[in-house]
């Protein structure tokens, strides 16, 4: 009989998931690529649906809405920094209340019923999304659900606090001195992280003062565990990060306003009844993008591997740096392509800059497209790399 139960533990998966009807997942059946291919349907056409309208919108503001540039600039800009901060309040209430299955669900069809009286071209992505909808949910069988653990924010608080309430107490010498969650305790899935000594002042949020009973369940917000204390570390050197990727994001941000109001002005005539939609140029950022990336992963990260000794190849930071070296080339040379065109107007105002194809803008875009392999994932300011620093720096509670 233990021999039999031993291998139905085998085929369950026992790290706190669940499958569609409250069960214990299966690991044949749920997760790994067969639920992948139903999320990826979905992403395909969220990612449609957005680089549609982020492409599209400058020249709709421009000639359907006879705004003026800088106007127009500033709302795509607008638009684009509330979609970038939306997901990190979808991602809090998925954690926290509703889970990531019906967030998501939810989301789509608050999408669908916003955009469901748009044009022709809007409807079309409506009905692609909605269709990605329909088999986002068939995949339910094949998924495994977590139960919302609460607010990712709140251990945050109970540490600072905690360790205001202690900023008295004096740090002992030995870290084994703090207190951490007792293994009888630990979950499965919930892995610790050990000490450092970066920030010790919020380590006194881990002492245990005298009377406290280790064994005995503690006040969180009067005693956090080492675990704890190291997420809120992870954070706040995640700070400088975040402040030196802004200047990133302004610069990609001409990707979707400035440079895209100059294809309008260039010539787009492929032959004489073919032209390009000016929008359509931007194609080749993310062209430049999966080249880099494909590059990188497969013939650089072996490389340089063997060169440094790092699994990466190089680490974050380097790889952010490089991006950002790409981003100044990238601002280089539109400047120059602007003031090429400028020039052709200047000698010719008759027939303006059409007389420049719209090719010229292809190195910026090329360009601007591998720093983004590098640093930058088109998707709304997060890094490919800065998302593999998460990753290499993966918090249990927070991940």
């Amino acid at each position: 009989m233990k021999i039999e139960q031993g291998k139905t533990d085998e085929k369950l998966v026992h790290d706190s998931s669940f499958d569609f009807k409250g069960r214990v997942p299966l690991r044949s059946s749920t997760g790994a690529w067969k639920a992948s291919l139903f999320i990826i349907v979905i992403e395909f056409s969220e990612r449609l649906s957005y680089f549609g309208l982020a492409t599209s919108l400058m020249i709709y503001l421009t000639k359907v809405i006879h705004q003026d540039l800088k106007t127009a600039a500033k709302s795509v800009n607008y638009w684009s920094g509330v979609t970038t901060l939306m997901p990190l309040f979808g991602g809090f209430v998925a954690d926290a209340y509703l889970g990531r299955f019906w967030t998501v669900l939810a989301s789509s069809i608050v999408y669908l019923l916003d955009h469901v009286s748009w044009a022709a071209a809007d409807v079309i992505l409506t009905a692609v999304m909605g269709f990605t909808v329909v088999v986002f949910w068939i995949g339910r069988p094949f998924y495994r659900f977590r139960k919302p653990l609460g607010s990712p924010l709140t251990p945050l608080v109970q540490v600072i606090v905690a360790a205001f309430v202690k900023r008295n107490v004096a740090c002992p010498l030995e870290a084994d001195r703090l207190y951490e969650v007792p293994k009888a305790e630990r979950g499965q899935g919930n892995r610790l992280l050990f000490h450092t000594d970066k920030f010790k002042f919020l380590d006194k949020a881990a002492i245990i003062e005298d009377g406290q009973n280790p064994t005995d369940k503690q006040n969180p917000w009067r005693l956090s565990t080492v675990t704890k204390v190291e997420e809120m570390k992870l954070i706040i050197n995640m700070i400088p990060i975040w402040l030196t990727t802004l200047p990133f994001g302004i610069c990609v941000a001409q990707g979707s306003t400035f440079f895209i109001k100059q294809g309008t002005t260039l010539n787009r005539n492929i032959t004489p009844d073919f032209m390009i939609p000016p929008a359509s140029i931007y194609a080749l950022a993310a062209i430049g993008m999966i080249i880099t990336v494909i590059i990188y992963d497969k013939l650089l990260v072996p490389f340089l591997r063997k060169l440094t000794g790092n699994e990466r190849g190089i680490n974050i930071l380097q790889r952010i740096g490089i991006g950002m070296t790409f981003l100044l080339t990238t601002m280089v040379v539109a400047a120059l392509v602007e003031k090429k065109r400028l020039a052709v107007v200047e000698k010719n105002p008759s027939d303006g800059s059409f007389q420049m194809s719209v090719f010229w803008l292809a190195p910026q875009f090329l360009i601007i497209g591998v720093g983004d392999g590098f640093a930058l994932n088109v998707r709304k300011i997060t890094t490919v790399a800065v998302a593999d620093c998460y990753e290499g720096e993966q918090m249990g509670t927070m991940a």
